[in-house]
């Protein structure tokens, strides 16, 4: 699949989102945020992206309830708070079908690495409210990896916003 493009309206968004003070940021700014900082702030081995850009990988689930969740997502340091969030969001878990490396991540068609104006078309997925997860389909599963790696489209996403915007407002 080829790169989306994000529109006028996706960057001015993302603009909107940056100039929030970081705890009215939506959820997935706050997650997306906190994956680009992972790097920055060495923290890798408990949340990081997946080398294609396309998904990301929970490593360490202690360290990222303790040096992620409260820091950076304002909340509690509750594992199973933050996997309803992903569900809400429309972020799914990868199954091994795609091997050993995938298995765990989870992905959104729009939750790209170097593309956070995308985010805009997250839309909020309503849950039956059964308690029951429906069955994995691996066959459904998109293959990241035979795809194009998302590095090579953060040129286009920072054309309107520094570095310097992106992170100042982040925690110390």
């Amino acid at each position: 699949r080829s790169a989306i493009e994000p529109t006028e309206d996706d960057l001015n968004w993302w603009k909107k989102q940056l100039a929030l003070p970081p705890e009215k940021r939506l959820f997935q700014v706050k997650l997306y945020l906190a994956l680009e900082q992972s790097r920055v702030d060495g923290f890798e081995d408990a949340i990081s992206w997946m080398p294609h850009g396309r998904a990301f990988k929970i490593n360490d689930k202690k360290k990222f309830e303790v040096q992620v969740l409260g820091p950076y997502l304002k909340m509690k340091p509750v594992y199973k708070s933050i996997i309803r969030q992903f569900s809400v969001y429309g972020l799914l878990r990868l199954t091994n079908a795609n091997g050993r490396e995938s298995s765990g991540a989870y992905y959104n068609e729009y939750f790209l690495r170097g593309r956070p104006a995308l985010l805009h078309r997250m839309k909020t997925v309503r849950t039956k409210g059964t308690g029951i997860r429906p069955a994995v389909n691996c066959n459904e599963e998109p293959d990241l990896f035979s795809m194009p790696s998302c590095e090579n489209m953060m040129e286009v996403s920072w054309r309107n916003v520094s570095s310097l915007e992106y992170f100042d407002t982040l925690p110390e």
